[in-house]
């Protein structure tokens, strides 16, 4: 399953505690991305928490990404094997 991790800027960060917990967040994010083989981890420069507040366009871009990347995997050769071989039918 395609996972998209978008990652806030600690350089926007005015907060010294946020600033000081920036190598644990990357390495959670890090570690969230990775639980995919299909996976894409990016910090977004220039927005705070809210990224979907601060630029809508990121996650936007993020979310098709996803839906590219599943409606290709689901259409492979491979996934219609997968099927066939459980014997089940797959809702649409």
């Amino acid at each position: 399953m395609p996972i998209e991790v978008l990652t806030r800027d600690f350089d926007f960060e005015d907060d010294p505690a946020e600033r000081a917990a920036r190598p644990i967040w990357i390495q959670l994010q890090n570690e969230l991305a990775a639980l995919s083989s299909a996976w894409n981890w990016r910090i977004v420069k220039g927005v705070s928490h809210s990224i979907h507040m601060d630029k809508p366009d990121e996650v936007v871009t993020a979310i098709r990404n996803v839906w590219n990347a599943s409606r290709k995997a689901s259409l492979s050769p491979e996934a219609h094997e997968h099927r066939r071989v459980q014997g089940g039918n797959v809702a649409r």
